[in-house]
């Protein structure tokens, strides 16, 4: 059986992408927020993980890593977005959306 990580997995694209993952036979891991894991599927395993915390990501591929073994797809779809125009953004505005969307992923 194929494993796959799946981090945005509570997002509308990452439950249609668990969905398509299961129906295809992988063991599907996914992410959630400390606190914010559903319990969901039993299919699915859930790690609770600050995708933002670079330390605790890196624990949590470790024991992923010890437990599969080997992962043969991941897919990165963390993120979030801040609706307005680039005169409505400053810097700050800009990091947290780097933070979210990029980090998360490289971190991962």
């Amino acid at each position: 059986m194929k494993t796959v990580l799946i981090t945005g997995a509570s997002g509308n694209l990452g439950k249609a992408t668990v969905d398509k993952f299961l129906s295809d036979g992988y063991k599907v891991i996914t992410t959630a927020s400390p606190g914010k894991s559903s319990g969901g599927n039993k299919n699915v395993e859930v790690h609770e993980v600050d995708l933002s915390d670079e330390d605790a990501v890196g624990e949590m591929i470790t024991k992923i890593l010890a437990k599969h073994r080997t992962l043969d797809a991941a897919l990165f779809l963390a993120g979030g977005y801040a609706h307005g125009g680039i005169a409505d953004t400053d810097f700050a505005r800009l990091d947290r959306m780097i933070a979210l969307n990029f980090n998360t992923a490289f971190f991962a």
